[in-house]
C-alpha cells in the first residue's frame, strides 16, 4: 500500500512538474548590420516588446560590420539565420530559385499582409510568381530646396522642365548654384541624378519596357545625355570639377547659406534638414523633365527580409515579420528614435501614427510616398531594379564620359548588350500607373 501510494504520488508530482515547466521557446536568429547607437534602440523598441508578447519565441538580432559576407557564408554553409537580411533583389531571386528561401504566400494570406503592406512592396518580393521577401527599408529620390532663397528669387519649387530651367536661369543671374548635386569622389553617387533623369525624362514606363525587354536601351539615351549636359554646363555645383569633388555636407552647407537653390538626392538625407537649415529647407517630389511624364517617387529598397529554408521554425520567423509589418505606431516610434535613418517599413502609413514632436516634413514624406505609390506614381532606382553589371556600367562609364573622353553615343550603345547578358537578374518590377 505504501509503495503504491508512493508510486501514485510520484506520478502526480512528475505530471505537476511537467505542466509547470514551460515549453522551450523557438529561437529565431537574424543578422543585421552594425548601426552604432541605433542597435540598442531597435532592441528596446522592437526585440524586447516582441519577446514579451510571444513567450514561445525568443528573437535574437546580432549585428556585424561585415553583415553581407556573414549572411552569404552562412547560406553557403547551410547554417543560415532564420531571418535572412539581404541587400540586393538579385540575391533574393538567386536564393529563391535555389530553394534556399521559404515562400511567404501562405503567411501573407494568414496575416492579411495585402491590407497592411504597400502593394509595390509585395510586388517587388515576387520571384516566379511567389512571394519571397519584404523590404526592411525603402527610399526614394526627392528634391530639397531652401525656401527663403527661392522666395528671394520669386520662384517656387519646380515641378516641370520649364520650371527647372527658369530656376537655374534665376540662380545664374543671382550668382548662386542652381542644383547642389555632387558625388564627393564616389562614382556610385552619380546614379542618384541618373535615376532622376531616367524616371523624369524617359519615364517609368520606358524604363520598365527596357528592363523587361520590350524596348531597347537606346530609348533612355536622351535622359542620359540630358544628365551629362547639365553636369558639363555647371547646373550641378557650378562646375564639373566641383560636382566630382564636393560632398553631401558641402551641398547642404551651400543651401543653408543661400549659395545654392536646390539639391536632388535620396530621402535618407531628410535628417540633414534639421542639421543644416532647420527652418528654411524643405523637400518636394523631384520635377518632371519632359511633357507628359508625371512626377513620381522612384522606389529604392535598401534591405530585404526573407525566411531561410534552413530555419527549423519558419512559422515563428513569420511571426517576427508580421510583428514588424503590422504595427505602424510601433514602427513610427522606432523611426522617431533612430532619426529616420533606417527600418522604414512599407506599411500603410498615416500622419496619426507619429507623435506631435515629429518633424512634419519627415512625416509628410512618408505619408505622401505611401499615398502616391498606392496610386502607381512610382519609378525605378537604378541600384534596386537594374541588374548588377548594367547598373555598375551606368555610373562608372558615365564618369569616364566626364573625365576620360568616352563618347556619349558609345556609352549609350554599350548598355544593351550588357543588359541582354543578365536579363534573368532583373528583379520583379512593381507597375507604375
Amino acid at each position: 500500500m505504501i509503495i503504491r501510494s508512493f508510486y501514485t504520488l510520484s506520478k502526480f508530482l512528475a505530471a505537476a512538474i511537467f505542466l509547470a515547466t514551460p515549453a522551450t521557446a523557438a529561437d529565431i536568429t537574424w543578422i543585421d548590420q552594425a548601426r552604432g547607437d541605433i542597435d540598442a534602440k531597435i532592441d528596446k523598441l522592437f526585440v524586447k516588446p516582441f519577446n514579451a508578447e510571444h513567450k514561445d519565441i525568443d528573437l535574437k538580432i546580432t549585428r556585424q560590420e561585415n553583415q553581407e559576407d556573414a549572411v552569404r557564408m552562412s547560406v553557403q554553409a547551410r547554417n543560415a539565420p532564420d531571418i535572412l537580411q539581404l541587400n540586393a533583389a538579385s540575391e533574393v531571386a538567386n536564393l529563391a530559385r535555389a530553394n534556399l528561401l521559404v515562400p511567404l504566400d501562405d503567411y501573407a494570406a494568414k496575416f492579411g499582409w495585402a491590407d497592411k503592406i504597400q502593394p509595390w512592396a509585395l510586388e517587388s518580393g515576387l520571384v516566379d510568381g511567389k512571394l519571397y521577401s519584404l523590404p526592411l527599408t525603402y527610399e526614394s529620390i526627392i528634391l530639397y530646396f531652401n525656401k527663403d532663397t527661392l522666395a528671394e528669387l520669386g520662384i517656387e519649387a519646380p515641378k516641370t522642365l520649364a520650371d527647372v530651367k527658369a530656376a537655374c536661369a534665376a540662380a545664374k543671374a543671382a550668382g548662386i548654384v542652381c542644383l547642389a548635386n555632387n558625388t564627393g569622389g564616389r562614382t556610385s553617387r552619380g546614379e542618384w541624378f541618373l535615376t532622376w533623369h531616367l524616371n523624369a525624362n524617359a519615364g517609368p514606363k520606358a524604363v520598365q519596357d527596357v528592363l523587361t525587354g520590350k524596348a531597347e536601351a537606346k530609348v533612355l539615351g536622351d535622359s542620359i545625355s540630358q544628365n551629362i549636359d547639365w553636369i558639363k554646363n555647371g547646373w550641378y555645383s557650378g562646375r564639373q570639377d566641383l560636382y566630382l569633388s564636393l560632398a553631401a555636407d558641402d551641398a547642404w552647407a551651400q543651401m543653408a547659406a543661400g549659395k545654392a537653390l536646390m539639391r536632388v538626392s535620396g530621402s535618407w538625407e531628410l535628417s540633414r534638414i534639421n542639421r543644416f537649415c532647420k527652418k528654411t529647407c524643405d523637400w518636394a517630389m523631384m520635377p518632371s523633365l519632359r511633357d507628359g511624364v508625371d512626377q513620381v517617387f522612384p522606389l529604392g529598397v535598401g534591405e530585404t527580409l526573407s525566411i531561410s529554408a534552413d530555419s527549423d521554425n519558419p512559422d515563428a520567423a513569420a511571426e517576427v515579420l508580421n510583428a514588424l509589418f503590422s504595427n505602424p505606431k510601433r514602427s513610427a516610434k522606432i523611426l522617431e528614435a533612430i532619426d529616420f535613418e533606417t527600418w522604414l517599413v512599407p506599411v500603410g502609413w498615416s500622419a496619426d501614427n507619429f507623435s506631435d514632436a515629429t518633424d512634419p516634413r519627415l512625416v509628410r514624406f512618408i505619408v505622401d510616398m505611401a499615398d502616391k505609390s498606392r496610386d502607381g506614381k512610382i519609378g525605378y532606382t537604378t541600384w534596386t531594379f537594374f541588374p548588377p553589371k548594367t547598373r555598375n556600367y551606368l555610373f562608372e562609364t558615365l564618369e569616364t564620359v566626364l573625365v576620360g573622353g568616352t563618347d556619349v553615343g558609345a556609352f549609350i550603345k554599350g548598355i544593351q548588350p550588357l543588359l541582354d547578358s543578365e536579363m534573368d537578374l532583373v528583379p520583379p518590377l512593381p507597375n507604375p500607373r
